[in-house]
């Protein structure tokens, strides 16, 4: 029962982090249907499909490297500690060089989905088509998380920089629209790599000291 209970509490910690996940991506686009007319929600999310898309390419960089990573940081931590930074340095370029190809493109991309060029859903997919290297910043920080087993720092930064989103995706969409909510969810990813990186300290921090008492 003891086993049952843990395995209970540790998948609650990964389901809540993907519930604030799901939030922090997605909610703002409900937020914006309060603050803009259908047509333009309706533009607003040509665009965000792509670029919910371009998010998983951090997501599935970390998933890929998390076992090789998982057995290193357990046998050789210099080895992990060289791993880490070479995908870290890697996952930068393929998804600066991604967003750069999307901000580029964007305007044949927007009339491949919408079956036409509109200007506005192009200068949203500009935007959000760099939320993957933002997203990348984090991915270190993540997986050092991951492979310490450190659930309840994971999921209390993910619910963290949901509010966050929630906060100013709501402002930016009062105050400016679609391109308003798009800055705030860069903004939040952004903000999101800070707040994984704080709480990894901190808790380190609190080990350290609890060793040395």
């Amino acid at each position: 029962m003891n086993r049952v209970w843990k395995r209970l509490v540790d998948n609650y910690k990964f389901f809540s982090y993907s519930i604030g996940a799901y939030i922090q991506l997605t909610g703002g686009f409900i937020l914006l249907g309060n603050f803009v007319s259908n047509e333009e929600l309706g533009r607003y999310s040509v665009a965000q499909r792509v670029a919910v898309l371009l998010r998983t390419i951090p997501a599935l960089m970390a998933q890929s490297i998390l076992q090789n990573a998982s057995r290193l940081f357990r046998d050789d931590r210099l080895a992990f500690e060289k791993y880490l930074k070479r995908v870290f340095k890697n996952g930068l370029l393929i998804t600066l060089g991604t967003g750069i190809v999307f901000f580029i493109s964007a305007p044949w991309v927007v009339r491949v989905l919408a079956g036409e060029f509109v200007e506005y859903s192009t200068r949203i997919l500009q935007l959000l088509c760099f939320l993957p290297f933002l997203g990348m910043l984090n991915i270190h920080t993540v997986v050092r998380i991951l492979v310490a087993e450190h659930k309840v720092v994971l999921a209390r930064a993910m619910w963290i920089g949901a509010v966050v989103m929630i906060g100013t995706g709501a402002l930016g969409s009062h105050l400016y629209g679609g391109m308003g909510l798009a800055v705030a969810t860069l903004f939040s990813e952004a903000f999101n790599s800070v707040v994984h990186w704080y709480l990894l300290k901190r808790k380190l921090a609190g080990e350290i000291l609890q060793a040395e008492d």
